[in-house]
């Protein structure tokens, strides 16, 4: 299975480090932009932009499709799956489709209304997520503990290094005199070694790191424990009660809406979505 090249990755933060604040700046500036685009005009700009999706995905799914069964003229069979996904979604299907993605909003949006409205508790789990991501920060820039620990090895290499080199040069000073083994038997053993370590190095490029992975893992392991203890300890049977008809009863609601008033859902989801 591949494995995305984290090592690669990583060695891309000396250029994030220098990139200007202005960059992310502008970078927030134009998002906002666009979300008073979708804010202002959404309605117009929703069922082109189905339209278009379906482009994409009926040129994929055609793609893959000749690819499977070996059909020939894959340039036609592709241009005609991709004016098929288009007309399918931009066309005949986009009802539908505005209506999921209204009932998903909604099911998502309204527990977390029920419980803004009535006060209730909510489940701890950003604490874990902000502290994994300071953690991988400080793997990513190098910095805290991560960048005294590599500058420590480092020395430790380098005199390493020095002592090994002294037992070297007097092995090659004994071997001018004919006391020491043979040079090619030392050679060898090096090439081994280094080939060895080569291959090591080529198995472990594409994993993830561990000074990565387990921050990741005692993320999803404490919000994962967090979320149950709230649902099963700090709500009650009447409240759990609640956000679920409100989830259900929502979507309901939000797909029927959908399906009978579509442009003026599609106004209120790309309004939402602006903002």
């Amino acid at each position: 299975m591949y494995q995305l090249p984290f090592d690669q990755l990583l060695g891309y933060r000396d250029v994030l480090i220098e990139v200007p604040a202005w960059w992310f700046q502008a970078a927030l500036a134009w998002l906002g932009v666009i979300g008073l685009l979708l804010w202002l005009f959404g309605r117009r700009l929703l069922q082109p932009g189905l339209g278009l999706l379906g482009l994409g995905v009926g040129a994929l799914a055609t793609l893959a499709a000749a690819n499977t069964f070996g059909l020939e003229n894959v340039t036609y069979w592709v241009i005609g799956g991709a004016l098929g996904g288009a007309l399918v979604l931009g066309m005949l299907l986009w009802r539908l489709v505005l209506a999921l993605t209204v009932t998903a909003a909604v099911m998502i949006a309204a527990p977390w209304g029920v419980i803004a409205f009535n006060g209730w508790s909510t489940p701890s789990i950003g604490e874990p997520i902000v502290t994994a991501m300071t953690e991988i920060r400080k793997v990513v820039t190098g910095g805290g503990d991560n960048a005294e620990s590599g500058a420590k090895d480092g020395s430790d290499q380098e005199e390493s290094a020095a002592q090994t080199s002294e037992p070297e040069g007097t092995s090659s000073e004994s071997a001018s005199s004919g006391e020491s083994p043979s040079e090619n038997e030392a050679g060898d053993g090096g090439d081994a070694q280094a080939e060895g370590e080569a291959e090591s190095e080529g198995e472990n490029s594409g994993k993830i790191p561990a000074s990565i992975s387990e921050p990741l893992q005692t993320a999803r392991e404490t919000v994962a424990e967090n979320w149950n203890t709230w649902w099963w300890e700090d709500l009650s049977a009447k409240q759990r009660q609640s956000l679920l008809g409100a989830c259900i009863g929502g979507g309901v609601m939000a797909f029927l809406l959908g399906l009978a008033l579509p442009s003026f859902m599609a106004s209120l989801v790309t309004a939402m979505l602006g903002a």
